[in-house]
């Protein structure tokens, strides 16, 4: 073992491909160390650490000690699991409603006594992992960006409102995109079972990306790619047995759970939902149906939509992703951070088909879409007291990325395919 180590310190000194590696992990070292030291020096006290914490408590619970997170009790040993740790938590009113399997991910974390260490490094595990999302998102639509520009969609995208809002809440979402994405890459790139099996792994919040997997397991059902399919069938099985040796109940304890406590559409009145966005309106009947219309439009354009390449899969997931908070509704900002992919997907049609005055207006709107809005929201919240919250910004995100979608979608999909 110490002569390969030794072998692979040598091509590292020695050899031009050798060198070109060193530089990169050198570069990747500081990338992690820099994000290290920002989180734990500022970002942790501006993250939701209580969030972190409880799902922390609720891996260790169940995992080295057989406690159930779905029992009716588990506020109560929650505080008593605190309390033996000097910490103090608000936990009465909460109930987890997640698959067992997502804890998995927190378990790692839930062996540090010390907060101070733990936060920071789930902080910069995610911020890693958005990171490779985006390279992730540029390697599936194979794209060769100038490293410059390359470097700025890096950089533009930790600092979005909807990257940095996902990764301070202390959630799984950026872990659920990054399976995502990776499924996607493997799916393009006809390696079926692979994809299968990261889709799997990308439930593990379903709730909030629900229309994204309805959708591409049915952009598979009209490629018959089965294979894909019975290998995504495969890996919620594996992971539901693996929850089952911990809880042999948790999937009818969870669906209690959803149905005795719902948070999100449809589990509650649409019109229950919309008070949690803002309480001084009143909505009638109607509004009952803004759900459904937002379906039907969904349903129209994937009845429409060709299905002959990636690319209109892409424009129709990005279309999905900017809709799918507004159905789903749920008192997060959890769902955004599917908007990763439609705005990188704009960008390189805009790069690849435009120049000049027009880039230069299109990159605007997207400037004013992930940053601009939600910092002025900040700054000035008495005048704009509407922007105070995620579902605002989110629609006016929204807005602005599908107004992009739909004018980059004569490059899709050709006028003829459908008429």
């Amino acid at each position: 073992m110490l002569i390969d180590i030794r072998k692979y310190f040598n091509y590292l000194s020695s050899n031009k491909e050798g060198k070109q590696t060193k530089n990169k992990l050198i570069i990747y070292f500081v990338i992690v160390l820099s994000l290290l030291l920002l989180n734990k020096l500022l970002l942790t006290k501006f993250a939701n650490s209580e969030y972190f914490q409880i799902h922390s408590a609720l891996s260790n619970l169940i995992f080295f000690k057989g406690i159930s997170p779905y029992s009716k009790d588990i506020s109560s040993i929650l505080t008593s699991y605190f309390s033996k740790r000097g910490v103090t938590i608000e936990t009465s009113n909460f109930i987890f409603q997640l698959p067992i399997y997502n804890l998995i991910f927190y378990l790692p974390f839930s062996m540090f006594s010390d907060l101070n260490w733990s936060l920071p490094l789930w902080l910069t595990v995610n911020q890693c992992l958005f990171l490779l999302c985006i390279e992730k998102s540029i390697n599936l639509l194979k794209w060769n960006p100038k490293i410059l520009f390359k470097i700025s969609l890096f950089g533009i995208g930790l600092l979005s409102f909807f990257g940095i809002s996902n990764y301070l809440s202390a959630n799984t979402s950026i872990i659920q995109l990054f399976f995502l994405i990776l499924s996607l890459k493997f799916l393009f790139s006809d390696k079926m079972v692979t994809a299968g099996l990261l889709l799997g792994l990308s439930t593990i919040d379903p709730f909030n990306f629900f229309i994204i997997l309805v959708l591409i397991v049915a952009y598979l059902v009209s490629i018959k790619q089965f294979k894909c399919l019975l290998w995504l069938l495969i890996s919620i099985i594996l992971l539901t047995l693996t929850g089952l040796i911990y809880d042999s109940g948790w999937v009818l304890k969870m669906l209690r759970n959803i149905f005795l406590e719902s948070t999100f559409y449809p589990f509650i009145d649409y019109n229950h939902a919309l008070l949690n966005w803002t309480s001084k309106l009143t909505f009638g009947v109607l509004i009952n149906f803004v759900p459904v219309l937002l379906l039907i439009w969904i349903f129209l354009e994937y009845s429409r939509l060709p299905k002959q390449n990636s690319n209109q899969l892409l424009w129709f997931l990005g279309l999905t992703s900017c809709i799918n908070p507004f159905v789903i509704m749920r008192e997060t900002n959890y769902s955004s951070v599917l908007y990763l992919l439609p705005l990188i997907f704009i960008v390189y049609l805009w790069e690849n088909h435009s120049t000049g005055i027009i880039n230069k207006v299109v990159y605007g709107i997207l400037f004013l879409s992930i940053a601009a809005i939600p910092l002025v929201s900040i700054l000035t919240p008495n005048v704009f007291s509407f922007l105070n919250n995620f579902y605002s910004i989110n629609l006016i995100n929204s807005i602005l990325i599908i107004f992009g979608l739909y004018w980059i979608r004569w490059w899709v999909v050709k006028p003829y395919d459908y008429l």
